[in-house]
């Protein structure tokens, strides 16, 4: 952000053209991001809500469209977050990255984007950690974080043993492992989304 943090305290979101125009260019930094001006972003409106306590409750519709590009910034930037911010994301914010995609590709790469968000964000943040026990854990938290994650991810039903269940990413993966059983492995992921009509 080419200004102090201090200085940006005062903008008045609840103004109608700071708004728009302070959404265009945080629509900008996730579009043409580096980690550092998204986590200065993330950081920026901790900051702000702070500042200004009554805004979600004045403008629930604007704090959402924030903290929605804040999130999507936040996968954009997930190599530089805490250990503790990326289980949250995906516990709670999985669907977000789906968004992330649409603005950051065209649509024919979205998978691929997704994908290398997800990898390429997972893998430095397990490679920054010192031993392989520290590891274990952390992808240990991270499968839960998916397993209790209830976003609905798409808009038909899955079907858990001939029962339908809500489409969440939870219940993707518990129809997934009903699929593959204990022994699957990259074929029968790639199997299971093609054949899946999920």
């Amino acid at each position: 952000m080419p200004f102090k943090l201090t200085a940006l305290q005062a903008i008045d979101l609840a103004d109608d053209k700071r708004y728009q125009r302070y959404l265009t260019y945080l629509k900008d930094r996730v579009r043409c991001h580096t980690t550092d001006e998204l986590l200065l972003v993330r950081r920026f409106f901790v900051e702000w809500y702070k500042a200004h306590p009554d805004f979600r409750s004045q403008f629930p519709d604007r704090a959402a469209t924030i903290d929605a590009l804040v999130i999507a910034g936040k996968w954009q930037a997930i190599s530089g977050l805490q250990l503790d911010e990326i289980v949250d994301l995906c516990r709670n914010h999985l669907a977000a990255l789906f968004t992330v995609s649409t603005v950051t590709a065209d649509e024919d790469d979205q998978q691929q984007t997704v994908q290398e968000i997800l990898a390429t964000g997972l893998r430095t943040a397990i490679d920054g950690l010192a031993n392989a026990v520290e590891r274990d854990q952390f992808k240990q938290q991270i499968v839960q974080a998916l397993e209790q994650n209830q976003e609905q991810i798409t808009t038909a039903p899955f079907f858990l043993s001939v029962k339908a269940a809500p489409p969440t990413t939870a219940n993707w993966l518990a129809q997934y492992q009903e699929y593959a059983g204990p022994k699957h492995n990259k074929f029968s992921i790639s199997r299971f989304i093609k054949q899946h009509p999920n």
